[in-house]
């Protein structure tokens, strides 16, 4: 091999994978896929076997960075707590590998740059070139039919390439730091190119709705500018009024316009945020629960926190409704940390803050040109936006995200003269980085059949219907990982569907022994108190359903469809009490006011039901009961006299009665592309458009249905499953006989009565 060919392979190596992994090898789609895991894992190889190569050869030397106190007080606190709270161990293994590769990802980055394989810029535009990619992609939404709108204004809510725009608005928020900094390092056409990429991306930053990306991206200005009159010597009011008198009256006309612009922009921004506080599917409720929940946990357990990775856990144990609150963090990095590691965590976590601070500034005093002084700006910027976001989101727990922030710190914090360690620091530094490197992908090989091979019985048990010998199947898996709850969750799922096929009532006790086995290991939930619950059901054991039924009430008390099943089954099942307390909690909660409760035919049909007062419908809801009573023409009349319903959901009722009523129901069907959205009126547009277009509704499914039984090898299957342990299992979270339904309410009522219409 040349000379020139082993010198430049290693940057060619990690300028093409690093990219590759922040832009598709780390996120969950596919990190999660057992195929893909290969990939990554050769992937990774090379890159960290042509760095190894490299180092050897050219005899590197390790050096200095800015977190290496903070990383073993790290490691210290870790391994405390882990002691402390032995119970949750588990979790550990599942987040530290992670946190592994990412300080070996930081050591690694460093060692190359330090020793002059790549430079500050080369690895700001690792980062860039996923920015780019992941914002193009989603500017190719803008003009998508079939994209819903979402966002504010009727504009649709970008998501790109991630599929979600919060974690978009997370990647782009660094990006917008390192881009302007490699614009205002450049000169010439790059300059004009990177300064017009980074408008480009806060356009993109807007569209995703994202209010914690609005307010970093504000954090990441802010600090740009700072960072410019820093830069320009503009550091105290003097100063100010001496430039400002030097300057010519057009540059003064300049400033005040921009001034004036941002200061607008700013005002309107505040309004927008705050008007959106109120939007349907858009309120704070969850980041505020998930903030109190924290806190409270850590109150709970103030000095040791309690475990690495358990705020899933903890959320489960507060409020585990299926499948759309289950949570794998508490939105907030600080509360995250004191609420796993408590006060040790928040020790450690102030420390590694007030060395990357140092570093910074350190950087940006020592910068050798004003070239490298500005890719530390962007790098600056990068950071504290980064950092903002995390008070209102943890998308950092997938890893793309999280290498972004990585390099936005190694670009905010490289030492333009870096200190070389002593030969036997070094020496150690490299077994432990090797070991590392050498465990983490070794340990991903040996789990990669045993979680395809899961894949692969789920898989072979919903083409065949074989669901008992699929069952059987996962003895295998429990041998190799006793203590893998979803290997004791998808075999009761089997058994409890044949049971429940079968109505064979020693098949249920089997699966309710599973089901026992995988909340004592980690998964008790709703879920798992609902299915055991059903199942003790049909055994005849209504002792044992009736403590699952309250338990399940204590799991689910902020879930509408959990508890209007549970009062179902009830009834169902001769327990009067259970119903009656289940009913109270539903009809007598002013928060489940929008969910239409009255509307659903299960309130009708119970005695217990009607000894209650039933809340009154709200808003738009009242023009549905009408329109159910058989009249779309008063029902349209109704909304129309109501210009301030202008929900999506309102819009489609439009629509839905216009073209019942006979009246054209075009004006209502681009009304909803004006409406105030949310995630949660997209079942009520398809069902409008499908009404409107004149298809039948017989197969017509709510996008919220989670009663499927597909397999599913993705992060949004089986929430409680996939999101805590990443293992690949059944979308379905409930059995058959819990009779569940996680439908919007409202829009049940309005499709039985479309169905049985003439």
């Amino acid at each position: 091999m040349s000379t020139v060919l082993r010198s430049s392979l290693p940057r060619i190596l990690l300028m093409v994978i690093v990219p590759y992994m922040m832009l598709l090898g780390g996120t969950l789609n596919v990190a999660v896929y057992p195929a893909l895991q290969l990939l990554n894992v050769v992937l990774l190889g090379m890159a960290f076997a042509a760095w190894g190569l490299a180092r050897i050869q050219g005899r590197w030397t390790w050096h200095v960075t800015a977190v290496d106190t903070a990383v073993l007080v790290w490691i210290a606190v870790i391994a405390v707590v882990t002691l402390v709270n032995a119970d949750e161990a588990r979790r550990a293994l599942i987040v530290v590998p992670y946190l592994m590769m990412l300080t070996v990802a930081w050591y690694v980055l460093h060692d190359a740059l330090y020793n002059g394989v790549l430079t500050r810029g080369q690895v700001s535009d690792m980062a860039l070139i996923t920015g780019i990619t992941f914002t193009f992609t989603a500017l190719l939404e803008v003009s998508q039919p079939t994209l819903l709108p979402s966002g504010f204004f009727g504009l649709r809510r970008l998501a790109g390439l991630t599929g979600n725009p919060n974690l978009l608005s997370a990647i782009l928020v660094p990006v917008i730091g390192l881009a302007a900094g490699r614009a205002w390092a450049a000169r010439g056409r790059v300059r004009v190119v990177m300064g017009a990429f980074t408008v480009v991306a806060l356009g993109v930053m807007v569209l995703t709705y994202s209010r914690g990306g609005w307010i970093a991206a504000a954090a990441v200005i802010g600090m740009l500018i700072l960072l410019w009159l820093v830069d320009r010597g503009w550091t105290s009011p003097a100063k100010l009024a001496t430039a400002w008198k030097r300057a010519r009256t057009w540059q003064r006309g300049l400033a005040a316009a921009v001034l004036a612009g941002i200061v607008l922009v700013g005002i309107a921004g505040l309004v927008v945020v705050m008007d959106s506080l109120d939007d349907p599917g858009r309120d704070t409720d969850l980041r505020t629960y998930l903030w109190e929940a924290a806190w409270q946990n850590f109150t709970e357990h103030p000095v040791f926190g309690s475990g690495a990775y358990s705020t899933p856990r903890m959320l489960l144990d507060r409020a585990s409704t299926p499948p759309r609150t289950a949570q794998t963090h508490a939105h907030n990095y600080p509360l995250q940390v004191l609420s796993e590691f408590g006060i040790l965590g928040g020790a450690a976590m102030a420390l590694a803050m007030a060395l990357l601070v140092r570093a910074g500034v350190q950087a940006w005093r020592g910068a050798l040109t004003s070239r490298d002084r500005h890719l530390i700006a962007g790098g600056w910027a990068a950071v504290v936006g980064f950092g903002v976001h995390l008070l209102f989101d943890l998308a950092a727990w997938t890893p793309f995200v999280a290498m972004h922030g990585v390099i936005a710190l190694i670009v905010m914090t490289a030492s333009p003269t870096p200190t070389p360690r002593r030969r036997v620091v070094g020496r150690v530094q490299s077994i432990v980085v090797g070991v590392v490197i050498v465990g983490v992908l070794g340990g991903t090989l040996w789990m990669n059949p045993y979680a395809t091979r899961n894949l692969e019985i789920l898989s072979e048990a919903e083409a065949t219907g074989e669901w008992l010998v699929a069952a059987d199947a996962f003895e295998d898996l429990q041998a190799v990982d006793p203590r893998q709850p979803v290997y004791y969750w998808s075999p009761a799922m089997l058994w409890a569907m044949a049971a429940y096929r079968d109505q064979d009532p020693a098949l249920a006790r089997r699966a309710y022994d599973a089901f026992g086995e995988a909340a004592a290991l980690g998964m008790e939930s709703a879920a798992s108190h609902a299915n055991m619950a059903a199942l003790a059901a049909q055994f005849g054991d209504l002792d044992a359903a009736a403590e699952h039924l309250d338990a399940v009430m204590r799991f689910a008390w902020m879930s509408v469809p959990m508890r209007l099943s549970v009062a179902e089954r009830a009834e169902a099942w001769g327990l009067p009490e259970i119903a009656r307390t289940a009913w109270a909690s539903l009809l007598e909660d002013e928060r489940v006011e929008t969910y239409g409760l009255p509307l659903d035919r299960r309130v009708a049909a119970s005695e217990g039901a009607r000894t209650l007062a039933v809340l009154p419908l709200p808003d738009e809801l009242t023009a549905l009961q009408t329109l159910i009573d058989g009249d779309p023409a008063g029902a349209l009349a109704e909304l129309e006299a109501h210009p301030e319903w202008y929900t999506a959901r309102a819009h489609a009722l439009r629509a839905i009665a216009a073209k019942l009523a006979g009246i054209d129901p075009a004006p209502y069907m681009r009304a909803i592309e004006r409406g105030d959205n949310s995630s949660d009126s997209v079942s009520w547009i398809l069902l409008a458009r499908d009404v409107v277009a004149d298809k039948p509704l017989d197969g017509w499914v709510d996008i919220r249905d989670g009663a499927r039984l597909d397999v599913r090898n993705e992060p949004a299957s089986s929430m409680i499953a996939t999101l805590h342990f990443f293992r690949p299992t059944f979308a379905r979270m409930i059995v058959p006989q819990f009779a569940y339904d996680n439908r919007d309410l409202a829009i049940g009522a309005l499709v039985d009565f479309l169905r049985e219409r003439p």
